[in-house]
């Protein structure tokens, strides 16, 4: 086994974990206790005995907890979690979805249009995102916030389904 260390620290609080190649992206939640180690690591694994660390999402962004990763077809990279403003909304805080493309190095925020700012009841270990497949053969990211789950088609989240009160999904 090989010590990582994320910005010198061997703290994170790991939520997922995604192989992409030779890259593994590590999404981490905030914890205010280590406030440079949240967001989304990418570890280059081409040399084992030489891992590096790249914190690609993270500080001076708005910090939330990264909770699920997904790829596409394309092999870009999904990320989804929530905010950390939990006094504001009361509950789990805002979903929070980025993208980043195979070959580039940044995260670009997707829109949240059509998703609540909260996911009232709080269940905010049910933000999971994938990439699924329609009817018509397209691909979508499908995106489970709260009790709901949604897709995004062309630049809007649509709510497509409501699972019963209380449920924890698990991936």
């Amino acid at each position: 086994w090989n010590s990582v260390l994320f910005h010198g620290d061997r703290f994170l609080d790991v939520r997922d974990l995604l192989f992409v190649g030779a890259d593994l992206f590590v999404a981490a939640a905030y914890d205010a206790g280590h406030p440079n180690s949240w967001g989304v690591f990418r570890v280059d694994t081409t040399d084992p005995d030489n891992l590096v660390v790249h914190h690609e999402l993270g500080p001076p962004n708005t910090a939330f907890h990264a909770r699920s990763l997904a790829v596409d077809s394309s092999g870009g990279v999904y990320v989804a979690g929530v905010t950390t403003d939990w006094v504001q909304h009361g509950y789990s805080g805002s979903p929070r979805i980025y993208y980043r493309a195979l070959a580039g190095t940044s995260w670009d925020q997707v829109d949240n249009d059509g998703l609540p700012n909260n996911a009232d009841p709080g269940q905010p270990d049910n933000t999971l995102i994938t990439v699924g497949v329609d009817a018509d053969d397209l691909e979508a990211p499908l995106l489970t916030f709260g009790r709901r789950l949604y897709v995004l088609l062309e630049d809007e989240w649509d709510d497509i389904y409501e699972y019963p009160f209380q449920t924890t999904l698990q991936v």
